[in-house]
């Protein structure tokens, strides 16, 4: 299944399928926290997670 997610460098399919299968979209996972996201990936996985929502966002503006 491709998603945003599946474009993340350094965020596999298995990663990006977690987290959708627990919070079933990716608008919801931009809303959690960081420790949230720490608590499910990993600190590494989030710092790359949180860096390309940043990317994307300056992208849109």
């Amino acid at each position: 299944l491709k998603t945003e997610l599946t474009d993340v460098k350094g965020l596999g399919p298995v990663t990006a399928d977690k987290l959708l299968g627990k919070f079933k979209s990716v608008k919801k996972i931009k809303e959690l926290t960081e420790a949230e996201l720490i608590a499910e990936i990993g600190k590494a996985k989030t710092k790359v997670l949180l860096t390309y929502f940043d990317q994307q966002e300056t992208l849109t503006q």
